[in-house]
């Protein structure tokens, strides 16, 4: 099967169930803080180094680990 991914999540599917997502995936991001809390957020990247954990079968790894290798399909 074709990876169904083409945005946020483009080319990675799960190595141990070959699941498609969700992922957990930690990342960072900029956030607007006021004394009442967050409610505007942007930026938010991840990297092939981040953490990442498939919500199907719970395989934890890192996301360069869940990215499709080049000529190559997982």
């Amino acid at each position: 099967m074709s990876n169904p991914n083409i945005n946020c999540l483009q080319g990675m599917s799960c190595p141990k169930c070959k699941s498609f997502g969700p992922f957990s995936i930690c990342g960072t991001a900029t956030f607007v803080v006021t004394d009442d809390g967050t409610d505007e957020y942007s930026s938010v990247e991840w990297y092939d180094t981040s953490h990442c954990r498939c919500l199907d079968c719970n395989f934890r790894g890192r996301v360069g680990e869940f990215r499709e290798k080049e000529g190559k399909k997982l």
